[in-house]
This record gives C-alpha cells, structure tokens and sequence, in this order.
C-alpha cells in the first residue's frame, strides 16, 4: 500500500508540474518572457504613447545580470494590413531580430519563409514582415505577397507603408496566429516615428524555479514611471489557472496519504494483536514500556522507508517516461498542448513521500501505546485490556 501510495503521489505530481512547467515555458520563452519593464499600467491599458526611452543602458545591464537568459525589446501598435481587396485589423510588434532569437522561441514558430532579415534591404525594398498563419489565410497572403499597412504615428501622422512576406508564423494558437504580424523594431520605430522609444523590454531567465532570485538582482529602471514585473503579475490568469489545479491536485494527494495512513494503522494494529503473547513476555522480562514503544515504531519506521523507497523509485521512472499524446491540441492559458509530460524535482518527488514516512510513524504511535501499556499476566494469557 505504501509502494503504491507514494508512486501514484509521485507520478500524479510530476505529471502535473510537467503541465505547469510547459504552460510556463510556453508563455514565458514562447512570447511573454519571464520578466517587463513597462511603463505605467500599459499592462492594462497599451498606448503608442507609454513608451520607455533610450532602452539601451538598462537592457545592457539586465542583460549582464546573473541567471538572465536574453533581454530584448519591441514596440507595438495596431492598424489595417490589407492585401488587394481583402482588409484585416491586426496587432503590429516590432521586434529586435538577434535579440529575440536569443530571448524567445517567437524565430522559431516561422513554418513558411524565414524570420526577419537583419542586414539592411536596399531603400526602394519594402520592410520585411512576418505574418502569422491566421493572418495569412484570411488575407489569402502567400510569402513573397506585398501588403499594405495602415496605421497612426506617435506624432499623430498617418504610418502608412508596404511590407513584403518573408514567413509565416504558426504558433499553435489560433487567437495569436490571427492578430499578429511581426517586422523589425527599427522599422517599427521609423513608422511610428517612435525614435529610440519602445514598448516593451522583455527578459527570460535560465531556470524559471530561480525568477524570484533573478529578480532580486536585475536593476532597477530609472524612471518611477516605469516598473518591472513578472510573468505572475502580467498574466494572472494563468497563474490563478496552475494555482487553482494545484490545489485540485493537493486534495487528491491528501486523499491519497490518508489510504495510506489508514493502512498502515491498521497494520500495525494487527501486528500488535497477533504479537500479544510475544510482547507480555518481553514486559514480563523487565522490557520497558518505552522500549515496546520504540521496537513497534522502528517497525513501522522500516515499513515506511523501504515502502516509500521502492515508491519514490518506480514513480520517479514512470515520470520521467511520462509522454501521453492527446487525442487532438488542447489550448491552455495561451499554450497548445499536443501531449502531457512528467517533470521530476526535488521538491516533488521526495517532499511528498517524506510526509508519507511522518504520516505512517504517526499512524503507529497508537498501536505503539497499546503494546506498551499491556500488562503481562494478561498479555500472555491472550487477554487484551
């Protein structure tokens, strides 16, 4: 019972925190990163007008920090992409194309053509631009296609100008693939008549389970206006989503300790009754009540360790080997899932099964007080008190 407890306590929450770990790491090195500097609540209010100016000097240092993966920066706008007499509102990011390679896996989603060019096109060229496959569908837009943008400037001009195709991203997710284009933040930048100012400067970190030491360590934006938040703060809504399944998950699990309490109490009860005789004649010997305590404890200690041993174990390979293919993509908190997989940590795997062990000892404490307060005319006689 034991064996079986705590390897379904072990897989079940291996293969959960495999789920949360690639919602994450979808949201997080997919688009979002693990950390923004944004200014004021542009969060949750965007404008062309909150920006943050000359970027440079702060992503330098951010990007110099120990345990940051990348740091990169976009600016962002919306307008009318129309292709001859088919017209789409869409969301325009301008993105650095090294950087964002470096920072975030968006280079890595192009199906069709390739990602944005970073060597200047000569001055008769139009901007390059990559479209996502929602866009491209419903504008009939093939690479190598000429679109025109329509759009306004930060100095309230018109931002009007023709992008050629160069690929096709597909992400996965529908709601992203059909409002979202990409061209190349200097670009962005001349459009928009932004100068030097972006919108957003976005990090990712080399292990996301240290976030909250990295972020203890970036610098600080100069400016009050601007703050710097993590991906909890920017998107709650997954983060409420994993919370909530977490604690779904920890009933279960509790469900699970309580069996194997339950179990082991009972066997121990048993052990004790059918070694009634065995333990009067031990207290008859002078054994003390404290020692009968101690030898049913070390039994259940032993009961527990190697039980939770074998456990931790055979739970610990079936997470690992953990890859279940889903019937058909599941879309969750913004991430395309198209399998489930196990993630196997410290935390989970032995913290689980050491309250197991602490449970079980628990557990025999009562039988534990029940041998030791025999007495052991009765005890041997087969009377129990």
């Amino acid at each position: 019972m034991i064996v079986v407890g705590t390897s379904l306590s072990v897989w079940m929450m291996g293969t959960a925190n495999g789920s949360y770990d690639l919602m994450i790491d979808g949201t997080t090195r997919g688009w979002m990163g693990h950390f923004q500097v944004l200014s004021g609540d542009y969060a949750e209010k965007p404008s062309l007008y909150k920006n943050i100016d000359n970027p440079a000097p702060l992503v330098e240092s951010m990007t110099k920090t120990a345990g940051v993966q990348g740091v990169t920066t976009r600016s962002e706008t919306g307008g009318l992409l129309a292709l001859d007499n088919r017209t789409v509102a869409t969301a325009v990011l301008g993105v650095d194309p090294v950087n964002e390679a470096s920072t975030t896996t968006l280079p890595e989603n192009v199906s069709d053509g390739e990602w944005l060019a970073t060597k200047p096109l000569e001055e008769t060229a139009e901007y390059p631009m990559v479209i996502g496959r929602g866009i491209a569908n419903r504008l009939e837009a093939r690479v190598g296609d000429i679109l025109t943008f329509v759009g306004q400037a930060a100095d309230g001009s018109m931002a009007a100008d023709l992008f050629s195709v160069v690929g096709i991203y597909d992400s996965g997710s529908r709601r992203a693939d059909r409002a979202l284009v990409f061209v190349r933040i200097t670009d962005a930048q001349e459009l928009l008549v932004l100068g030097s100012r972006v919108h957003r400067i976005v990090g990712t970190v080399n292990d996301s389970r240290a976030l909250a030491s990295v972020m203890s360590k970036l610098p600080r934006p100069a400016s009050a206006e601007h703050r710097l938040s993590d991906w909890m703060e920017l998107n709650p809504e997954l983060w409420d989503l994993i919370k909530a399944d977490r604690d779904s998950s920890a009933m279960i699990l509790w469900a699970v300790i309580l069996v194997v309490v339950l179990g082991v109490a009972i066997t121990m009860a048993m052990s004790v009754f059918e070694r009634t005789r065995e333990l009067g004649v031990m207290l008859a010997l002078g054994t003390s009540p404290g020692r009968v305590v101690s030898v049913v404890l070390w039994e259940v200690s032993w009961l527990s360790v190697v039980g939770v041993g074998i456990g931790i174990a055979f739970g610990a390979v079936c997470v690992e080997y953990t890859s279940i293919p889903l019937p058909e993509p599941v879309e969750m908190g913004g991430v395309v899932f198209t399998h489930m997989t196990g993630s196997n940590t410290w935390q989970w795997t032995l913290f689980n099964p050491m309250l197991v062990i602490a449970a079980s000892l628990l557990s025999g404490l009562f039988p534990a007080r029940q041998a030791a307060g025999l007495r052991p005319v009765d005890a041997i006689a087969g009377r129990r008190r």
